[in-house]
């Protein structure tokens, strides 16, 4: 009958890691488990190792706690760095004949790639109204059947790929999350950082900034003249927080943070004119984002409530 059916569990693979998640019908974690991998496996949100990211898949999910994962199907996130996405106007009614088309001719005007090359999906926003808009999103077909290739040579079935950003969104916004409010979420991961405005529809806007967290470690590393282990640990110990802080690691920190910050008050003025006001909230996540002082200098800086974000208390 299908009532004790286990869902996909969730999976979300970085340059540097990897993170799986199973979650009972009730939405409740019940496995988990997070790996560092090589550096050399993915670049930039490329596979460039399938065989070593195969090994190091099994080794996760083998290992997820408090018991193994045992279902084979999953949903996995793709890295938003590699993917194309752009909100359109397009005023033909989405039952129309003319809508795909019509849409074709709005992303062609700015899609760097040619659409026979892309696997796409798109979402409506506001449908049969004057404020009518369409999310499209695409993907390099070489890139997404790298990522079902190697899955599949894992042993898993994936039944869903999803846009990171995407993923998420469901994390971290609650159910009651709605009327014309908005939320942003910041990703501060190893090597990029991704900038989302989600709306009570879903995601509406995505952009990525190629500045994280390893790129903190390097300005320390470089500053002072240390290895970059050393600034690893000067950046966890310190943040930005500049108290007790002798050797200046919070000013350099802040210094290799501003191209994050002005990326992040420009999404909050294009989120102003394309949803009339500033976000309501915005969550920062990532293995950065714990950086000691980093959530109080982004309030202060940018004027908006900002909080540290739980994946775990909402799993998508």
């Amino acid at each position: 009958m299908g009532l004790f059916k286990k869902v996909p569990f969730g999976l979300d693979i970085s340059d540097l890691s990897i993170q799986v998640m199973q979650l009972s019908n009730k939405r409740k974690i019940i496995s988990s488990n997070y790996i560092d991998i090589d550096s050399g496996i993915i670049e930039n949100g490329k596979v460039l190792n399938a065989d070593l990211l195969v090994e190091a898949l099994n080794t996760c999910v083998g290992a997820s706690k408090p018991k193994p994962i045992k279902t084979r199907e999953v949903i996995a996130s793709l890295p938003d760095s590699q993917l194309f996405a752009q909100v359109c106007v397009v005023r033909e009614p989405a039952d129309s004949k003319n809508f795909q088309a019509a849409l074709e001719q709005e992303v062609r005007a700015d899609m760097p790639l040619d659409l026979d090359d892309l696997y796409a999906d798109y979402q409506i926003f506001y449908p049969g109204t004057d404020k009518q808009e369409v999310l499209f999103v695409a993907a390099p077909k070489e890139l997404v059947n790298s990522y079902h290739e190697t899955l599949v040579a894992s042993g898993l079935k994936p039944v869903a790929l999803d846009m990171e950003s995407g993923c998420l969104g469901r994390c971290l916004l609650e159910d009651d999350f709605g009327g014309d409010n908005s939320v942003l979420i910041v990703d501060i991961g190893a090597r990029n950082t991704i900038i989302g405005i989600f709306i009570p529809e879903g995601l509406y806007f995505s952009t990525d900034v190629t500045v994280a967290g390893n790129e903190f470690s390097r300005k320390i590393a470089d500053k002072l003249k240390i290895k970059f282990g050393q600034a690893e640990k000067l950046k966890i110990k310190f943040g930005v927080a500049e108290k007790n802080d002798r050797q200046g690691v919070g000013k350099i920190i802040k210094e290799a943070l501003e191209p994050i910050a002005k990326e992040i008050e420009e999404v909050i003025e294009y989120n102003k004119y394309k949803l009339g006001k500033a976000p309501k909230k915005i969550f920062v996540v990532g293995g950065a984002s714990a950086m000691t002082g980093l959530i109080e200098y982004l309030k202060e800086r940018l004027g908006v409530d900002v909080s540290l974000g739980d994946t775990k208390k909402r799993p998508m």
